[in-house]
């Protein structure tokens, strides 16, 4: 189970390189997201990941300060299992049985960890339902797009109440895996 979790916490979080209350979802808008991409923000949320061999679900607390980030992997019983920490020179990666993995980057640490990897680089503006505009993509007007051959819908928006439009649900997928975030909560600097 404890490598399981450590798989799926690298996976989120190379998906994540890695926001207000949430009041009534809306739906999707018909025009791409207007705000723009918050450098800084703290996000939560439950995670699931579905492929041909793994088949499982987290809670998820995420801080991003510029390229600093912070995230926790949480179990079913509120305990926090895995902690990844760095910027975009350095990864950590803390388990709850003491083990610490470090690398270059998160990327780098799945390809140790797993022998394969995400573009971490991009989780920042995928989360916000955005492309990264660094790299090519391809995106269409409900908000969906394709890039570094991962698809990422929005499937859902929340009104904060600060009046910002966030996701609430996004799923990416890539050949034979999904990743679908659900998103509770949002808290952006005012």
């Amino acid at each position: 189970m404890a490598k399981q979790l450590v798989k799926l916490f690298i996976l989120f979080s190379s998906v994540a390189y890695l926001s207000g209350c949430i009041t009534k979802p809306e739906p999707i808008p018909t025009q791409p997201l207007t705000e723009p991409v918050h450098q800084t923000f703290s996000v939560s949320g439950k995670l699931g990941v579905r492929g041909e061999q793994i088949s499982e679900s987290a809670r998820f607390n995420w801080t991003q300060n510029g390229k600093t980030f912070d995230l926790a992997l949480i179990d079913p019983f509120g305990r926090q299992v895995m902690r990844l920490t760095g910027n975009d020179r350095f990864a950590k990666l803390e388990t709850d049985d003491q083990q610490s993995y470090v690398a270059d980057s998160a990327e780098s640490l799945m390809l140790e960890l797993l022998g394969w990897q995400l573009p971490v680089n991009h989780a920042l503006y995928w989360i916000q339902g955005r492309p990264d505009p660094r790299q090519p993509f391809f995106a269409d007007k409900s908000g969906q797009f394709l890039q570094n051959e991962w698809q990422v819908d929005t499937l859902s928006l929340t009104t904060l109440s600060s009046g910002k439009t966030a996701p609430r649900k996004i799923k990416m997928s890539h050949s034979q895996l999904d990743v679908t975030l659900i998103i509770s909560d949002w808290q952006f600097p005012h």
